[in-house]
Parts: C-alpha cells; structure tokens; sequence
C-alpha cells in the first residue's frame, strides 16, 4: 500500500486529498481531504509513504576485476562485456573499451578509479586501483 497526497491545488477544499493506493488490486482510494487544520503541512508539497517496504532480488551478476591493484591493464571475468569505462573519482571519465572485458590502464596516473562495466543491459560500477 502507497499513500500519497495531492498538491495545494487538488482535492475538495483546495489543500489536496490524502489517498491510498494499492498496487496488487490498482485502487485508488481517498483517505482524507485535507482542509486548513488537517491539509496546511501538505499546502504544496506532495509526499509518498511507502508502507509496505520490501527488497526485490536482482539478477547481477558477481563480477571479478584482476589484477587489483595493477600497474597495467585489468580483466573482467564476465563472458559478455558490451563496454567499459573508466573514470576518475571526481567523475570525469578518462578511457573508454567496446566488446572487450579487457581495459589497459598504463596511461594513467597511479590513484583510484570507477570502472564501469556494461554487460546484459546492467551496469556494474567496480574500484580500480592503478599503482
């Protein structure tokens, strides 16, 4: 279950409606409209609550990154790697690999990097250690 209010200029008093909705039956249900005693911390800004938290399983895949720390280049033990990039921590990015789970690194300064790996329409963001 979702609860959420409509902004200041919704509902029946022009506060908003404070709804609930549930996503298993896709109902929409009013809870509340909101006047000027009830509706005031709602005047113009919307708010979700999430009642129902929960963690969906995602499919990523575990992913190797060797030598790291390297001197050279570093290998990614996955079969398919559509591309990969490397940036610097303050996200600028520095060099770029397509189709190859291998990225050489000899060019840049020894320090920490992001490597961004692409594969199977998921992203998958490893540290790099360059010495």
């Amino acid at each position: 279950m979702v609860n959420y209010s409509t902004s200041y200029t919704g509902g029946q008093n022009g506060y908003g409606t404070f709804v609930s909705f549930d996503p298993a039956t896709s109902t929409l249900s009013t809870v509340e409209h909101l006047t000027m005693e009830n509706g005031r911390a709602f005047r113009g800004s919307p708010m979700v609550i999430n009642e129902n938290l929960s963690t969906k399983s995602f499919n990523t895949p575990t992913v190797s990154v060797y030598p790291n720390p390297t001197k050279s280049s570093v290998t990614v033990s996955l079969d398919q790697v559509d591309k990969m990039e490397v940036y610097t921590i303050q996200g600028a990015k520095v060099k770029e690999v397509v189709k190859k789970n291998e990225i050489d690194l000899k060019s840049l300064s020894k320090g920490i990097y992001i490597l961004k790996i692409h594969s199977n329409n998921q992203i998958i963001n490893k540290e790099v250690i360059k010495e």
